[in-house]
């Protein structure tokens, strides 16, 4: 079976009561049109994701299949990262411009407090050092919809002539 369509999450009353069988997705493969993942218990999982999906991306706690009073949900594990505390507006635009210019994706783990994440890497811990940003090294999940880098919004024509954009 192929999965297209995300059902809904685990937050959802419907699946308060099932059986969770997790699917590791990585962070990085969140946005990634297809999958071939075997979960927890052993179902072969096939997942194709369409445009809106895709741009969507898969998230912590959707279910991917409802079947039996099992619920098959994707699970994206922890990775080690590097969390940067801005302590000012200039700080926020150095770390900015830095991680974009260093193509790298750059998360938002607190946008109140200005707490910024990068997956870990060991001269970016210099580069933190160097531009004086406080840090820590620590594991964290990367959740797609905190991803302030790396979204693709574009304008583009389609052949009916109709132009629009796509926005994060």
């Amino acid at each position: 079976m192929v999965i297209e369509h995300i059902l809904g999450t685990t937050s959802e009353e419907k699946y308060k009561d099932a059986k969770l069988d997790f699917v590791e997705i990585d962070w990085y493969d969140c946005q990634k049109k297809i999958h071939r993942k075997m979960s927890r218990s052993g179902r072969d999982i096939a997942i194709r994701l369409d445009e809106a999906m895709q741009h969507r991306g898969l998230q912590q706690g959707d279910v991917l299949l409802a079947d039996g009073g099992t619920a098959v949900v994707v699970d994206i594990p922890a990775v080690k990262a590097i969390i940067a505390k801005a302590e000012s507006p200039q700080q926020i635009a150095k770390i900015c411009y830095e991680i974009g210019n260093r193509h790298a994706p750059l998360y938002y783990v607190n946008h109140t407090e200005n707490y910024f994440a990068i997956p870990y890497d060991t001269p970016f811990e210099l580069l933190f050092t160097k531009l004086g940003v406080s840090y820590e090294v620590k594991n964290v999940n990367f959740d797609i919809q905190q991803r302030i880098s790396g979204i693709a919004d574009h304008a583009h024509t389609h052949d009916h002539g109709e132009r629009h954009t796509h926005g994060a």
